[in-house]
């Protein structure tokens, strides 16, 4: 036989929270403020290196971008140089040529020479149309005889190696056609990059449309050759010619730490290949480094002072409730509190002599507590006695339909079922009722929810339910089930009994109605013949004599209508004809 519970028991999250909730004052303080106190100083040293990284970085960057553009600007104003030197060397020749004093011709030319050398550019000289078809200077030598003027990337292998020029043509106008043109180069080589790179603080390199190397500065070619720049060129090379400067990468190069960045080379306004711009940043590594080490150390340095300094200030805390903590565990065993000694007059000290106060207090209310408990357990004792004599079944079912406690009366009717569904139970049903108590009280708020109900066995209940409120804050629902199966038959009984004699009262009217009716009948055919024999004679009625022949044919209208209703009565209603008389109402719609 179930028993009323209000014990509650403990949930997933409070058994995982039960070791926290039982370590000592001193670790639920000093752990959560050394936690958020090393968070937030391992973020603030985290922010601080960020921005500081990230502004030394930017410069890097700032520097690289100055000087990509630059260097890709100066090779652009490079090939508009070699055009316009090309260019003053024609106008030169002409000159030559149209004057016969050729001095002042011979100190243009001088100064032109001296422009060029400055320039890092050089005379190839005039060619004309002899130029053999395999010279690499041919195809450009063609243009510049079909009068234009333009640029060129020239390739040329000698048995010093391979050499890249960059080769300007301008010709050399003539009355009818040009016959001649004059060119100038300038060597793309290792001393023209370093001496670019020197002007823009930065080491260059040169990449045909292949990826491959043209010419380079302060590394070696076998670094430039490595996998990771290789890629990187071959993949900057299929970029169209005005593809803006792309993203600085770092870039490990024989061992030197490198920030790159690659741009297009284009020459005479087509892609020719890719600039490579690098500034070594090993100092900025050193000085990244540098940096990180320090801000660590002092975020160390910071954070073992504080909590040294914490553990002194909560040591002074949790010395006296250290006490406090030993003296209620006494209390809690029922052993004899003696005072406390206070320590002093602060906060803690007047917490002492408030526990100690409390603890006096409680062990008087302690005896009165006791007294309470024994009365309480026998008031319990009485309930239990009360519930288990009830004739009517009480059941106790919570909020997951379960049952939780059933008195004698619930235990004689459907055995002993406690754990079980309640729908299962008391209406061998798979699934909750619908409408539900449980529903209605607990969900909807309902104060009584009052049904009748048939169980399998064909037994009727009348169930009355209410929400039980436990101490525990736990709401579940009691209910008290009443056996009504002999009322119900009780009412049945009277009930076919009632129409029984319904029936038996009906037959008698009938009865009635049909004496009435042969009587009646009989008599109103006569009358009706009577007056119609009236009515076919010739002889003169006067005025007052119709009235009367007219008032008699309409009343025996009237009689032979009430004799049609009361022979189709067939559930007679009964109406107060006098005080102490009723009759059964003709009138009723029902008749």
């Amino acid at each position: 036989m179930g028993h009323l519970d209000t014990q509650k028991p403990a949930s997933p999250t409070m058994r995982l929270l039960e070791p926290w909730r039982k370590a000592s004052l001193r670790t639920k303080v000093l752990i959560p403020f050394l936690v958020i106190f090393v968070i937030s100083m391992l973020l603030g040293t985290y922010y601080f290196l960020n921005v500081v990284l990230r502004m030394i970085e930017s410069r890097i960057e700032e520097q690289l971008r100055g000087s990509a553009t630059h260097i890709t600007q100066e090779l652009l104003q490079q090939e508009q140089r070699i055009l316009h030197h090309a260019q003053n060397m024609v106008e030169i020749k002409l000159l030559a040529d149209q004057t016969p004093d050729t001095n002042q011709a011979r100190l243009l030319q001088i100064h032109e020479l001296q422009a060029l050398r400055t320039g890092s550019i050089r005379f190839l000289g005039v060619y004309g149309k002899d130029l053999s078809a395999g010279d690499p200077l041919y195809p450009l030598v063609q243009k510049g005889l079909r009068g234009l003027r333009v640029t060129a990337l020239i390739q040329r292998d000698d048995p010093a190696g391979t050499s890249w020029h960059l080769v300007g043509v301008a010709p050399v106008p003539a009355p009818a056609w040009t016959v001649e043109v004059v060119l100038l180069e300038t060597v793309l080589d290792r001393s023209f990059l370093e001496e670019l790179g020197k002007r823009f603080g930065a080491d260059v390199a040169l990449y045909d449309r292949q990826g491959d190397p043209m010419a380079e500065t302060g590394y070696q070619t076998d670094n430039t050759k490595g996998p990771a720049l290789h890629a990187r060129v071959q993949a900057a090379a299929a970029l169209p010619a005005d593809t803006h400067l792309l993203v600085p990468q770092m870039l490990n190069v024989g061992g030197t730490p490198y920030k790159a960045m690659l741009a297009p080379f284009t020459v005479n306004y087509e892609p020719a290949g890719t600039i490579a711009v690098m500034i070594p940043v090993q100092g900025f590594l050193s000085t990244r480094t540098l940096v990180v080490g320090q801000a660590v150390a002092y975020a160390l340095i910071i954070i073992i002072g504080m909590s040294l300094l914490y553990l002194l200030i909560v040591r002074g805390i949790t010395v006296p409730l250290k006490a406090l903590e030993k003296g209620a565990q006494r209390m809690m065993a029922g052993a004899p509190v003696e005072g406390i000694e206070t320590p002093s007059g602060d906060e803690v000290g007047t917490l002492t002599h408030t526990f100690n106060e409390m603890s006096r207090s409680l062990q008087h209310r302690e005896k009165q507590l006791r007294v309470k408990a024994r009365e309480f357990e026998n008031k319990t004792e009485e309930l239990n006695a009360i519930l288990e004599h009830m004739a009517d079944s009480v059941v106790v079912l919570n909020r997951d339909y379960r049952i939780e406690y059933m008195n004698r009366a619930a235990v004689d009717a459907f055995d002993e079922r406690v754990g079980e569904k309640c729908y299962k139970v008391f209406y061998g049903k798979d699934e909750p009722c619908h409408p539900c108590s449980i529903d209605e009280i607990l969900r909807k708020k309902q104060p009584v929810f009052q049904y009748s109900s048939a169980d399998p066995r064909g037994k009727y209940y009348e169930v009355i339910a209410q929400p039980l409120h436990q101490v525990n804050g736990e709401d579940k629902v009691i209910t008290i089930r009443r056996d009504i199966t002999q009322q119900r038959l009780r009412i049945a009984e009277q009930r076919k009994m009632e129409k029984k004699i319904q029936q038996e009262r009906l037959a008698a009217i009938q009865q009635v109605v049909v004496s009435i009716k042969h009587t009646v009948n009989n008599s109103l055919t006569a009358i009706f013949g009577s007056l119609e024999l009236l009515k076919q004679k010739d002889c003169k009625l006067s005025e007052k004599d119709r009235e009367i022949v007219g008032i008699i044919e309409s009343e025996s209208d009237k009689i032979k209508s009430v004799v049609s209703k009361l022979s189709n009565i067939t559930d007679p209603v009964v109406t107060q004809y006098t005080e102490d008389v009723t009759m059964i109402d003709l009138d009723d719609p029902s008749v």
